[in-house]
């Protein structure tokens, strides 16, 4: 696929021709024909370097633009700064050093980028002194140079980088300072993503590879008419398309919040230059990338007030964010924190262990994605709670996010407490409880080949969807998830389990036919939400309901911890179900 200008003609039909790549190389390709849509548009798109004077021209423009005349960009660009930056002058000769700013307002960029396996040059205790005299530029990776070199170009004169900005031996500094890095991306006047470097070796301003440059070719049109068309490779650049050419950034969880926050952003990809505000992304040929959207976190916080059902946002972030990779673990919950921290004005919640006390309920029908051999183990550092999204490395949810399918909460939480260590409250958990009161039913798990320790099967009926956490083994005699060192044997096991609400569509309620049983007993409350007449709905009255059920495995007599979540089509397990206070670690 490329994308293709045909400045003499707006009204070509989409076409496959066979076209000369360069480099005597000819394809076969399918061609999108497009309307250059304004003035900025250009049909001689990208330039060999990216230090380009055009390609600063471009970026120039776009911040002036961005400053002057975006409605939904904020207009104040002196912000209160970190409590540390890096002071970068305005010419070559110029000392740079870090320089403690705090309470003081200014300009500053900040940098977004890999540390990989080449780590960066980093400030700690025993340097500080010495850094905030003078920082050597031979000192400094490829990256830290150019992106100082962009920021001189702006006219900015400082410029925020975490491994040197923030103490990376003191723990006390590291937990305030995560804490705030949210704050320091949003407040920055343009954030430079270094979004095709895997670490501080591969720079910023480089040559590009010839395979992303434009080509030019003469289209032949029936009745002998001749058009210049110029084509170049659809770079498939995004944000959240890893898998295209947006580069290894895009595959990071630290960088998820950044670009989520960052008011203004240069992508610094493989193949272009992009520019991504809250009004508008724009390529350097002047055209919207691949499934890029322009709205951060602040605009969608924003444009979500009126909406009842904003914890919804909430349940995309965590997909996302969730999906990326993490050097340590246990950063899963402070690499998220500065999100979190603005979205709590919003709910109007506590924010317990990556969920919201007052969506709790939903909050915790989250599964795990990943099936198969793709199916991990449980990590051995303590990260979250069992009944958290964060204690795994991949979560989504799967709750409706139409309105078509409204979620009803048949469990009530009597007590939730989590620990948090060190000074960031929305960063590490040390433990969490949870109580719920539920209706507590028995399930039999199977898992008749260990080998192949992620094929699970709920009772006799194939048709129940069980998404399990992680690999699961049998210890203690329960099933509990299973560690990388744990030997794995088949099993056969009855498990409890509770429900904790169920969705129904809206036009079954229409139609009269809104029904959920449950059966009444001596010990039982029915749930105010529910609508009981009958022990057992029949299949038309419960065609489109579906029930979230959480699988337990016991702890000890009064402890169990999560080990999955089920999707049930009928409530027939829990006919004979008892109401129970359940404590979930």
């Amino acid at each position: 696929m490329v994308d293709a200008f045909a400045p003499e003609r707006a009204d070509l039909d989409n076409s496959l021709l066979s076209v000369d790549m360069g480099r005597g190389c000819a394809a076969h390709v399918e061609v999108d024909f497009y309307e250059i849509p304004d003035e900025r548009t250009r049909c001689w798109p990208f330039y060999f370097y990216i230090q380009d004077k055009m390609c600063a021209m471009f970026v120039a423009a776009e911040l002036k633009e961005c400053s002057n005349h975006h409605i939904k960009c904020p207009r104040q660009d002196v912000c209160l700064m970190p409590k540390r930056v890096l002071s970068i002058g305005s010419g070559d000769t110029d000392k740079i050093r870090i320089h403690p700013s705090p309470s003081q307002y200014g300009t500053y960029a900040a940098l977004s980028h890999c540390w990989g396996q080449q780590q960066p040059l980093k400030v700690t205790t025993a340097n500080f002194t010495q850094m905030r005299d003078n920082v050597p530029w031979e000192s400094l990776n490829l990256v830290f140079q150019d992106a100082i070199r962009i920021c001189r170009e702006l006219g900015l004169q400082y410029i925020w980088i975490d491994s040197l900005c923030i103490l990376q031996d003191d723990t006390e500094d590291w937990e305030r300072e995560s804490s705030n890095m949210g704050a320091y991306y949003e407040n920055a006047y343009v954030t430079i993503a270094a979004d095709a470097s895997r670490d501080g070796t591969v720079p910023l301003l480089s040559a590009r590879d010839e395979m992303w440059l434009p080509s030019k070719f003469v289209l032949d049109l029936p009745q002998c008419q001749k058009v210049d068309v110029i084509a170049r490779r659809d770079a498939l650049s995004s944000p959240n398309n890893s898998r295209g050419n947006s580069g290894p950034l895009a595959s990071r969880a630290w960088a998820f919040q950044e670009a989520l926050l960052s008011r203004r952003t240069l992508h610094i990809t493989r193949a272009e230059l992009i520019w991504e505000c809250r009004s508008v992304v724009r390529a350097e040929d002047g055209l919207k990338p691949f499934q890029r959207h322009s709205i951060g976190l602040p605009q969608q916080l924003l444009e979500c007030e009126s909406t009842s059902e904003p914890h919804k946002i909430w349940h995309d972030i965590v997909a996302e964010f969730s999906s990326r990779q993490l050097t340590y673990d246990t950063d899963r919950l402070p690499a998220l924190s500065g999100a979190a921290r603005n979205f709590k004005p919003l709910l109007k919640s506590e924010y317990v262990a990556g969920l919201w006390e007052k969506n709790l309920i939903m909050d915790l029908c989250w599964v795990n994605p990943l099936s198969g051999p793709g199916l991990a183990t449980c990590k051995a550092d303590y990260i979250a709670p069992s009944w958290s999204w964060a204690s795994i490395k991949s979560a989504e949810y799967r709750v409706d996010k139409t309105g078509q399918y409204p979620f009803t909460s048949l469990a009530t939480v009597e007590d939730i407490k989590c620990e948090i260590a060190g000074l960031n409250p929305y960063g590490h958990v040390t433990k969490g409880c949870l109580e719920l009161r539920a209706l507590l039913s028995n399930v039999e798990i199977n898992c008749p080949e260990p080998t192949e320790a992620w094929k699970y099967s709920l009772g006799k009926d194939p048709e129940r969807v069980f998404h399990p956490d992680c690999i699961l083994t049998q210890s203690s005699g329960s099933i509990q998830r299973a560690g990388a060192t744990d030997r794995l044997l088949p099993f056969s096991q009855p498990l409890p389990c509770i429900l904790l609400g169920y969705e129904q569509g809206n036009d079954s309620k229409k139609n009269g036919t809104s029904h959920v049983a449950l059966a009444p007993t001596k010990d039982a409350t029915l749930d105010s939400h529910s609508e009981s007449s009958t022990l057992s709905p029949s299949p038309d009255q419960l065609y489109d309901t579906r029930f979230y059920v959480m699988v337990l495995g016991i702890i000890d007599t009064s402890t169990y911890s999560r080990l999955g979540l089920a999707h049930l089509s009928d409530n027939r397990w829990f006919e004979s179900a008892i109401e129970q206070v359940v404590r979930i670690v």
